[in-house]
């Protein structure tokens, strides 16, 4: 009942963003920061790396779990490698298919090229990807791994994801809903990775730490 109640009041909060939000927030950063033409060439010129990002995280991630699992080291931070072996590129694939599927104006697309704001079912296309946030898919799915296995540190987790997020519309990568529900998704990809790790997890009797969100 809890989760149900967690699913629903995140989608009336994308609702609420999407439908009074998302279009002003947008113009009012393209109005105050792109108004500066450093910004505005500072932001046009960053690249987008998250594919790499995601291969080198997943590769890096798989080595380490080998190395150790080879070693016979089975602790909690031999399992944090083996979540993130998974649930990072799951989470690549994940953001893919509902970028496709719901089609959504990338916001700078919107102010460039006055393309119709909202979303166009399995449209597909560049300027059609922008729900859920990729980027912040995959940071959330590291943070929340991060949080479920290093709890000490939960409030510089929290604020790199919140910087991340801040990032992403400041520079009209996304709209508000976008960076929400990638954020969420990435919450929700994590967990039940963990969910199939720990009941096919057969290297030893640990299993991954229960965290409630």
């Amino acid at each position: 009942m809890r989760k149900i109640i967690n699913i629903v009041s995140i989608a009336a909060v994308i609702a609420v963003c999407h439908r009074f939000i998302d279009e002003s927030l947008a113009v009012f950063v393209s109005n105050f920061l792109f108004s500066s033409s450093v910004w505005r060439e500072y932001t046009s010129e960053i690249p987008d790396s998250l594919f790499f990002a995601v291969c080198v995280i997943t590769a890096l991630a798989y080595a380490v779990y080998r190395i150790r699992s080879k070693k016979g080291i089975y602790n909690k931070d031999t399992l944090f490698f083996l979540l993130i072996t998974y649930a990072v590129p799951a989470s690549y694939l994940v953001k893919s298919v509902l970028k496709y599927i719901f089609g959504k104006t990338n916001t700078r697309e919107w102010l460039l090229r006055d393309e119709p704001y909202g979303f166009h079912w399995f449209h597909g296309g560049e300027g059609y990807s922008g729900f859920p946030s990729g980027h912040m898919a995959v940071f959330t799915v590291l943070a929340a791994a991060l949080w479920r296995f290093y709890p000490n540190y939960k409030p510089l987790y929290l604020l790199l994801t919140l910087i991340l997020a801040f990032a992403l519309i400041a520079t009209n990568y996304h709209f508000l809903s976008d960076v929400i529900a990638g954020a969420y998704m990435g919450v929700i990809v994590e967990a039940i990775t963990c969910k199939f790790l720990n009941r096919n997890q057969k290297i030893s009797k640990l299993k991954m730490p229960y965290v409630k969100y």
